[in-house]
């Protein structure tokens, strides 16, 4: 018997019953409407009708078009809007450009607070969103110290950072805040056991597990030809001056590097260009592309003789 009761009440409840005092709420199907019949309101629906009933005519629109606001169920339990929906309310209106310009943030950073229609109703926050005051910052710091995140907080993080992109604003900020910042570690040396720690840390990044381990051609000798005198002789052929990105031999504070295009350290002159320090760390990735960009340039101000120009496209 219990098995068709159930089966009962899945059918029933699949009908969507509904309740009759106008809230149009869906009636939940229990044990004992089996015995006792579903009913047609839901209990302390009645109530309600009766409120409707009540107040229905004694409320009107703040906005200023008079218009009598009808009573729905729902306004039981959430309470009266003072206007109807989609109407603008010229009250709260007018008491925004009052209040505009007199409240200002208590966090000490002088922000003005800017009025919202809300703050009507839920009244005038004392401070700018996200800003607080030295008292509730020392607080929260207090409570922090020594406390350490586990995996899972670290984790979410991470995942909420991805894909967000700082704003121009945000990175000149940024950096205005670092103008003149001493780093922790100036006039500091590791101790003998942090370095082996950091070492050891790194071993399964040494050598052939290392992502750009290219087979060991880093500890390949440069050729003879590829002396001072001829780095030298490469700088001022460029007028010391980065291939790539511009930055002169003044700016970059040291002497440029010089780049073998081909990578390959037994191919010296005249396949060498001037790069600085950060644009030649750059060129290691992607270097088809960089060979054929920087072999390219050569051609047209006419120093590599071996490609004509439209041999490589030019």
């Amino acid at each position: 018997m219990s098995v068709n009761i159930k089966k009962w009440i899945w059918e029933e409840q699949r009908k969507h019953h509904r309740c009759n005092c106008g809230c149009k709420q869906y009636i939940i199907i229990k044990r004992f409407h089996y015995y006792d019949g579903i009913p047609q309101k839901i209990v302390g629906h009645s109530l309600i009708k009766n409120w409707i009933q009540q107040e229905q005519g004694k409320h009107f629109c703040q906005c200023g078009c008079g218009e009598e606001i009808k009573l729905l169920p729902t306004y039981y339990s959430r309470g009266i809007p003072k206007t109807i929906k989609g109407h603008k309310c010229n009250k709260v209106e007018k008491w925004c450009t009052q209040e505009q310009g007199k409240h200002f943030c208590a966090c000490g950073c002088g922000g003005e607070i800017q009025i919202l229609p809300h703050h009507h109703s839920q009244g005038i926050p004392k401070f700018i969103k996200h800003h607080f005051s030295k008292e509730i910052i020392e607080k929260r710091c207090i409570k922090t110290i020594g406390q350490k995140r586990s995996k899972e907080t670290r984790k979410k993080m991470s995942e909420s950072h991805k894909g967000q992109k700082l704003s121009e604003e945000h990175k000149r900020k940024i950096s205005e805040s670092q103008i003149g910042r001493i780093g922790t570690m100036l006039g500091k040396k590791h101790s003998e056991e942090t370095k082996l720690k950091m070492s050891e840390s790194n071993k399964h990044l040494s050598g052939k597990n290392h992502p750009q381990w290219k087979g060991g051609i880093s500890f390949e000798p440069y050729c003879q030809k590829f002396n001072n005198q001829l780095k030298e002789k490469i700088r001022n052929r460029d007028n010391n001056i980065c291939q790539l990105c511009g930055k002169t031999k003044e700016k970059n504070k040291i002497n440029l590097t010089v780049h073998h295009i081909h990578y390959d350290k037994e191919n010296c002159y005249p396949d060498l260009i001037t790069l600085c320090k950060s644009c030649n760390s750059k060129v290691n990735k992607h270097r088809d592309y960089w060979e054929e960009y920087f072999m390219r340039q050569l051609a047209y101000r006419g120093l590599v003789k071996i490609y004509s120009l439209n041999e490589i496209g030019l």
